[in-house]
C-alpha cells in the first residue's frame, strides 16, 4: 500500500500572480498492491485532486480517476526473465481537464500493454 500527495504553489517572476498557469492541480494518490502469487501481482491507484483558480478567472475543478494494472512475471522455464504489463487508465472513463491544460479533456480509458525482459 502506498500513498502520496503532491502540493504546490509559487509566483511567476517579475508578475507578481500568486497561480502561475503552470501549476498542476493539488493532487493525493493511493495505491495499493496484491502479490497473488510469486508470479503475479495485482493493483490499484487512485488520484484525487482539487480545482484550481486559472490566470483568466476560470475554475479547473477537481477530479478523481482510478486505475487498474497487473504485472506476471514467470518464475521458471523458458519465459524465465520477462515481464508481462497491463493496466487500465481511468477505469470509469471521466471526463476531466487538468489545471495544466490548455483545451481539451484528457484521455479517457486508457489501455496499457508492455512486454519486457531482463538479463
Amino acid at each position: 500500500m502506498g500513498t502520496r500527495r503532491g502540493l504546490l504553489g509559487g509566483e511567476r517572476r517579475g508578475s507578481g500572480r500568486r497561480h502561475p498557469r503552470s501549476l498542476p492541480n493539488n493532487r493525493a494518490t493511493l495505491s495499493a498492491n496484491w502479490r497473488a502469487t510469486d508470479e503475479l501481482k495485482l493493483g490499484v491507484r487512485s488520484t484525487l485532486a482539487v480545482g484550481r483558480d486559472k490566470l483568466n478567472g476560470s475554475r479547473r475543478g477537481g477530479y478523481g480517476t482510478h486505475d487498474i494494472f497487473a504485472t506476471y512475471a514467470p518464475q521458471e522455464g523458458f519465459a524465465k526473465g520477462i515481464e508481462v504489463h497491463f493496466g487500465v487508465d481511468n477505469v470509469t472513463n471521466r471526463e476531466y481537464v487538468p489545471a495544466t491544460w490548455v483545451t481539451g479533456p484528457a484521455p479517457g480509458r486508457n489501455f496499457k500493454l508492455a512486454l519486457s525482459r531482463n538479463f
